[in-house]
């Protein structure tokens, strides 16, 4: 998973769009970005994986790898075989459970393995003892992925569990949270996501939807993004009733 071109197959292999349909019934938005969509940040001009597993073969096999006789991809001797970490969520078992098989059908050996969800984050996500994860970050209203993904947060007491280190994208973070100019912040994080869509140091899936009720008499409701459940009463002082 230090490969790059590896890491770009995995997604390229996963037909995410399914994945989100016959596990969460649609609710949710597929991720490109880590920064949230209809946010100040976030930039639509980044490099884009569609589901495409003939692309991940052929990068894998350019890459040195070839299906042996179990229809695994061995390199060196070594098949490209996965543990996936996920807590007991019976939806993201559910995701868990479709990556594996998904990836399977490219060459990739995957397995799925539970853990609860204290455990899961004390025991293996923090100390750095997992291959892969299937877990949920929310890093808040304001977009600053510092704590994420600069290299400085590698170390186990940090929040970059992926491990990556990248220079420029290290100059990026740390510059774009040691200004006020929103422009200039702007312009750091569109850097930020076109070197992330990239280097893919992480699989991104999706931004979770979620629903709720009003009255059809209850006027001025604006539907945006939510951070936290009270968010969708940042715009109550414009509601009204006829």
């Amino acid at each position: 998973l230090d490969d790059k071109v590896v890491r770009q197959a995995i997604l390229y292999a996963l037909d995410r769009p399914t994945i989100l349909a016959d596990t969460l019934d649609g609710r949710a938005d597929l991720a490109d970005s880590p920064i949230v969509p209809g946010t100040w940040a976030y930039s639509d001009d980044i490099r884009r994986y569609a589901y495409d597993p003939q692309e991940a073969q052929a990068l894998l096999e350019k890459d040195g790898w070839k299906l042996n006789s179990r229809e695994v991809m061995e390199k060196d001797g070594q098949e490209l075989s996965l543990s996936i970490l996920t807590d007991p969520d019976t939806a993201r078992a559910s995701i868990a459970q479709e990556i594996v098989r998904q990836l399977g059908e490219v060459g990739i050996h995957a397995t799925q393995e539970t853990k609860g969800g204290t455990a899961l984050v004390r025991e293996f996500l923090l100390p750095r003892k997992f291959q892969m994860a299937l877990y949920g970050w929310d890093q808040g209203p304001d977009p600053d992925p510092y704590a994420a993904w600069h290299s400085s947060q590698v170390r186990e007491e940090g929040f970059n569990l992926a491990g990556f280190s990248n220079q420029r994208l290290d100059d990026v973070l740390s510059e774009a949270r040691q200004t006020s100019d929103q422009e200039r912040r702007r312009a750091l994080y569109a850097e930020f996501q076109q070197i992330f869509a990239e280097e893919v140091p992480s699989i991104l899936l999706f931004f979770p939807l979620y629903h709720y009720y009003v009255p059809d008499d209850v006027k001025g409701i604006a539907l945006g993004v939510l951070f936290e459940p009270s968010s969708r009463f940042d715009s109550v002082e414009q509601w009204y009733v006829k």
